[in-house]
């Protein structure tokens, strides 16, 4: 009898790890089909991005990333708020390449509830701007997206109005579509439709099945937009494991896609830039001017001949005739994209130190994988941390928290043979002096609402907690850290408790 009862256990366990309780969603640049009228820009954790179907991930295809705070940023949040986002960064930093990650490792839910934070109506800084990397990654909202409206139309005068919904939601193991999110179930329960004209919308809301799911809270992604952006006082310990299935299914090195090279970059061999380079300790250039470095510690023939000339420096063909890129090649994912701070200067758009990356990459070339010396000179930040008022025109309403500018996507579904997908594709790294993505945090400041006639002073005003107000803080007992630099919890509590 306690033998069958054993089997019985273990069968159960094996069947429970084989129940689907997980899903990814891949985030590129919005379908033309992703309308306003369909809601792709309601409620989205950011407008100007949607959700991709399986093999139209869209991933980095350069080892390292660089980032930097300008001034404005440093004013507004200090080097201590400057310090949380590189916490929020060194989340993704720590992790292990794609290829060896075990999504099973990590946690299914990492939200928490800080409630002194929470009854000063704070958001947490560092939780925030880690959702906006992970969608920087590739990386979507599953609870935006586990379904979604595709087709939208009325057979005559509105009402009635039909529509065609769609699931963007994949298990990791089995790729198949997939309505879990971390283990609970999720379902769609209304649409909500203005039933107006032009420029009306629908909104479809899903929603956990089980309703001791917390409306989706107990086990909510670090990429969801509910985790850090709609409830004050919340903050996320660590990546979750919905959120790691997705980097992996992205950058993994068994995901191969066709692809180019950025631009901006050059090929090297031996070290320097395609110059023959009979030593190995030799060490790469820092910056370039009028085609070659005046930064080499060492170059061949140092100290007697001068430096190596370059020629097509900007482009991403041939050095010197010695060096070709085998363009567009067939890549695989990059397993991991480090992301490093580098000190710039904002005002002179500049960074205090030249940097230069040297790193080599394989493609595969008649079912081998060949390797090519790739120099990148970065001249400016692949992603840039701003602080600016948002709020925009007279007549703005909306308190927002962020504002994203992503400068290009490069869409290679032409050259993977799908013309007409929206990707495979590639986030563009800087180039030139242009970054990749600049995040700007609104630091509009403390925020009251008054109506006119009625409720006009102070005293009758709702806010400031209401609205948005940066803070940082975790699970200790230490007091939450508020914005601007130089603001306390105790101003803020005393706002609060006075009704001002």
């Amino acid at each position: 009898m306690m033998r069958l009862l054993r089997l019985l256990l273990v069968g159960g366990c094996l069947y429970g790890a084989w129940l689907p309780g997980r899903a990814f969603t891949l985030l590129g640049p919005p379908a033309t089909w992703m309308t306003h009228q369909l809601g792709y820009d309601v409620s989205a954790p950011l407008t100007t991005y949607g959700p991709m179907n399986l093999g139209e991930e869209y991933r980095w295809n350069v080892p390292i990333l660089y980032y930097a705070f300008t001034s404005d940023f440093l004013n507004y949040f200090g080097e201590y708020g400057a310090n949380e986002i590189d916490k929020a960064i060194a989340m993704i930093n720590n992790l292990p390449p794609a290829s060896s990650l075990n999504i099973d490792d990590f946690p299914a839910g990492s939200l928490r509830i800080n409630h002194r934070a929470q009854a000063a109506g704070l958001t947490d800084l560092k939780s925030f701007a880690l959702r906006e990397m992970l969608y920087l990654l590739g990386i979507g909202d599953p609870t935006r997206y586990v379904f979604c409206i595709r087709n939208r139309w009325t057979p005559g005068s509105c009402p009635p109005i039909l529509y065609h919904v769609i699931q963007r939601n994949f298990d990791p193991k089995t790729l198949r579509h997939s309505a879990y999110i971390n283990g609970d179930l999720w379902t769609y329960t209304t649409i909500i439709d203005t039933c107006t004209p032009p420029p009306d919308y629908a909104f479809l809301a899903p929603e956990p099945v089980d309703p001791m799911a917390l409306l989706g809270y107990r086990h909510m992604p670090a990429s969801s937009y509910f985790a850090a952006g709609s409830i004050n006082g919340g903050f996320v310990t660590t990546l979750t494991r919905d959120d790691v299935a997705a980097l992996q299914y992205i950058y993994r090195t068994n995901n191969y896609n066709v692809e180019t090279i950025p631009a901006g970059v050059i090929g090297g061999t031996n070290y320097i830039f395609g110059a023959t380079n009979s030593s190995p300790w030799g060490v790469p250039p820092y910056l370039l001017t009028n085609g070659y470095s005046t930064n080499l510690p060492w170059y061949p023939g140092y100290p007697w001949d001068a430096p190596p000339s370059l020629t097509n420096v900007t482009g991403t063909n041939d050095v010197t005739g010695t060096n070709s890129f085998i363009e567009p090649a067939l890549r695989s994912g990059i397993d991991k994209v480090l992301w490093r701070r580098l000190e710039y200067d904002s005002v002179l758009g500049n960074f205090f130190t030249p940097t230069t990356n040297v790193y080599t990459e394989r493609v595969i070339l008649n079912g081998r994988r060949v390797p090519q010396t790739i120099v990148r000179v970065v001249e400016v930040p692949d992603i840039i941390f701003d602080a600016a008022d948002l709020q925009g025109g007279e007549a703005t309403d909306t308190v927002i928290g962020t504002a994203q500018v992503m400068t290009d996507w490069q869409n290679n579904d032409a050259i993977n043979g799908l013309a007409g997908q929206i990707g495979p594709g590639t986030m563009v790294p800087s180039v030139g002096t242009t970054p990749a993505y600049v995040l700007t945090f609104n630091s509009v400041g403390p925020i009251w609402y008054n109506q006119w006639p009625n409720f006009l002073s102070q005293a009758d005003a709702i806010g400031p907690n209401q609205f948005l107000l940066w803070g940082s803080f975790d699970g200790t007992t230490n007091a939450p850290v508020v914005y601007p630099v130089g603001t306390s919890i105790e101003a803020i509590e005393a706002q609060v408790l006075s009704g001002r």
